[in-house]
This record gives structure tokens, sequence and C-alpha cells, in this order.
């Protein structure tokens, strides 16, 4: 959780993806999805859908992202990465999934040869079991080190859907914020956009991916220091949206107007 632009999306992708990538016995890789308010559990969980090849009107179950996460074709453990999970109605869009979340198996009302069940796995699982669930097409398995990951903007906290205590208490809630822009004697920090910086910063970070940034954090970077502090007096954003001011300001500055190009991006990327 946390103000727009921190970078709560890339850290959740990078998590996820770096855990696939150091424990393969254990993630077979991440699933990345942006909730949406039309969401229903048709779209996450599944639902019956009519049969691509044949004739007539027969129905059959089609598994959606979440189920997906568990078995394609075979057994898989894909975590889940959901974006902007609050813009969904949680009640409405998770469904069984509530009950997934604290370790319960749960049969859904759909069949196919058999009845779909997703399967919670522990350290009880007998060798009988799992050969069941290798063998059946109709049960989707949840190992312990499964995991969904989300991200909440919480500055459009109050304009979208409340989460509800059920949901929130089975989530870690991780805060990432905005740093410190003052020094301890109110000074505000240049630092962090100083491209000559001998310490790591944004604006080293920034500048090694492009020149046209590089030259313009060159010009302006004590100004939008200044900038990023006075906004977020009013109002917290992220490194991210001050990467995009300089963006803007890159593209567009041929013609030395830096100045008016900066108030330009502040109106068109704050305001």
């Amino acid at each position: 959780t946390g103000p727009p632009g921190t970078g709560k999306t890339k850290l959740a992708k990078e998590i996820a993806n770096q855990c696939a990538v150091q424990y393969p016995e254990h993630v077979d890789d991440y699933r990345f999805t942006t909730a949406t308010s039309a969401w229903t559990t048709f779209d996450t969980i599944g639902g019956y859908v009519p049969r691509q090849q044949g004739e007539g009107d027969e129905l059959v179950f089609q598994p959606r992202i979440f189920l997906n996460c568990f078995r394609e074709d075979e057994i898989r453990n894909d975590w889940l990465v959901i974006d902007e999970i609050n813009r969904s109605d949680i009640d409405k869009a998770f469904g069984q999934l509530f009950s997934v979340l604290s370790g319960d198996t749960v049969e859904l009302p759909y069949e196919r040869d058999e009845p779909v069940e997703i399967v919670s796995l522990d350290t009880d699982t007998t060798d009988r079991q799992l050969k069941e669930i290798i063998e059946s097409d109709d049960l989707f398995p949840v190992t312990p080190s499964w995991r969904l990951l989300a991200t909440m903007n919480t500055y459009d906290k109050a304009s979208l859907y409340e989460l509800s205590y059920a949901f929130m208490r089975r989530f870690n809630f991780i805060h990432v914020g905005v740093p410190d822009l003052q020094n301890a004697d109110g000074e505000i920090r240049t630092s962090l956009l100083d491209p000559n910086s001998d310490n790591d910063n944004y604006a080293i970070k920034w500048a090694s991916e492009s020149e046209e940034i590089e030259s313009t954090l060159q010009d302006t970077y004590e100004e939008l220091a200044v900038v990023w502090e006075r906004i977020n007096e009013a109002r917290s954003i992220g490194p991210s949206i001050v990467q995009d001011i300089l963006a803007y300001i890159a593209a567009n500055d041929t013609d030395d107007r830096t100045e008016a190009l900066l108030t330009d991006a502040i109106i068109a990327l704050v305001y």
C-alpha cells in the first residue's frame, strides 16, 4: 500500500519473479493482472461457457486466472500479483477464494467429469491424496508456498471499494512510502535527485537509463527537489511521477524552455 508513484507494482512483480528464479522447486512463475470494478467470480475463478468445438448448446466449465495459477494442462504453482486490488468488489470477485486464503479446501459449484475443487495441501496430505489430485483435472491444488501479492493505492481509497476486515486479515500490509524529502535540520534533500552524487539515488538510476533525462537532471534537479517537497506537503506522490516530469521535459526541451516545460509537466502530471 502507499501513494501513487512509489513503485508498489514494480516491487510486487520483482518479488514474485525473484522467488520463481531462486526457488524453482517451489514456484513455477507468476501471473499478473489488474483488478477492475466489473470483476465477478466468472472473471477470476471461472464459469460455464459454450463448448468451442462441436454442435449443440453444451456448456463446459472454463477456469480463469485464479485457478490457472494452480493447474493449466499440468499442475503448477504460479504466484498471483493483482494490481490495484481495491478497484474490485472483493466479495463479488473473490468468492470461494476467501476460504482458500485461510487454507481450506473448497468445492466449487461447477462440474466437469467430477465436481471442481480447490484443494489446499499441507504436510498431512497423503501420497494417495496427491496421486488422486495429479490424476484428476478437476482438482486444483494450492501448495503451502503459493502466495497472492496485491497493490493498493491509498490516495484513491475513498473513491474505491472498501476491503472488509475478513479479507484484510488474510494479508500482511506493507507500506511503500515516499522518502523523507527534508533533512533533520529542515533543508530540502536535493541529494535524492543529484546526478553527481557519490551515493546511489534516484537520479543515478534514471540517468543510467536515458542520456536525455541525465541532461535534464543537471539543469533542474535542485528546482525539482523543491517542487517535489512542496507538492508532498499537500499530496504524497512517489518518485515515479518525478521521473515522468523529467521525461516530459527531456522529450520537449528543444528550445531551452526548461522552466516553462517544468510548469507544463506539473500541470499535466500532478494537477
